[in-house]
């Protein structure tokens, strides 16, 4: 019969004691890993969803103010326009963003980056979603895609609310907003180091972004980790990514202190 030294005996006996525990420990420490996957990608969620609610109220204080310029009685009665022109001077001092009244054809009639009375072109037309159109077409407020601004001279997007008379839009009410109004707003938004952030207009152009260094959004980042909100209010949208590096480093720095703690 085969002797057993007792060292040996009391080894096995004491990883048959462990393993039962050694495997609990991995359990757990695996739904921890997955858990906290879970919490990284609801992060990445709530971050688009509130960034799109944010610019979605930013757009909504527009257009409501918009709609009392637009139903003044004053723009029905061209005596009146340099009245109105003050008005409008008082909203660009209250929310920052210049107007510009138009006409049905989209003539501009007065802008206030210039004097009033100044020599004004043609609304220019966005390359996607163009708003004075839309809003003439449909008697609704609408908002635009980036367009390159005649008078600014720089990338803008106009909030657009007609003036409806009998069920015909006869003239506009525009504001526009800058881009790098936009791109200042959306730098105050809290976001974790390495994840990237972009307000995208219709055709997917980027309004306004916040995007580590050397980012590709194509090779550096899995479709389950990209986040998409869409606004209410116009036909943009917000994407967060969050590149594969930056999601790997969280992971392994869990994992290393999990595997060191069993």
């Amino acid at each position: 019969m085969r002797t057993e030294h007792l060292s040996s005996y009391l080894a096995r006996l004491v990883l048959a004691c462990m393993a039962p525990l050694l495997l609990l420990a991995l359990w757990m420490a695996w739904d921890h890993v997955q858990e906290r996957e879970a919490l990284h990608l609801r992060e990445g969620q709530h971050a688009a969803a509130n960034y799109a609610s944010a610019v979605d109220q930013y757009l909504d204080a527009r257009i409501k103010a918009l709609h009392m310029l637009a139903r003044s009685p004053l723009v029905l009665d061209p005596r009146a326009w340099p009245h109105l022109y003050a008005e409008a001077q008082e909203f660009q001092h209250s929310f920052g963003t210049h107007v510009i009244f138009a006409d049905s054809l989209g003539q501009m009639l007065f802008n206030t980056r210039t004097p009033y009375g100044s020599h004004l072109p043609q609304l220019p037309r966005s390359k996607g979603r163009s708003a004075a159109p839309l809003a003439l077409e449909t008697g609704l407020p609408q908002v635009g895609d980036i367009v390159q601004g005649p008078v600014a001279m720089r990338p803008l997007v106009a909030v657009v609310v007609p003036t409806v008379q009998e069920g015909k839009a006869t003239h506009l009410m525009l504001t526009t907003l800058e881009t790098v109004q936009l791109q200042q707003g959306l730098e105050k938004i809290a976001l974790p180091d390495g994840w990237a952030m972009q307000l995208r207009d219709s055709t997917g152009a980027s309004i306004a972004q916040r995007l580590p260094a050397k980012f590709d959004s194509r090779s550096d980042v899995e479709t389950d980790h990209r986040f998409v909100a869409p606004l209410q209010h116009a036909g943009w949208s917000v994407v967060v990514e969050i590149p594969n590096a930056t999601h790997a480093a969280l992971m392994f720095r869990i994992a290393t202190t999990l595997a060191l703690g069993i």
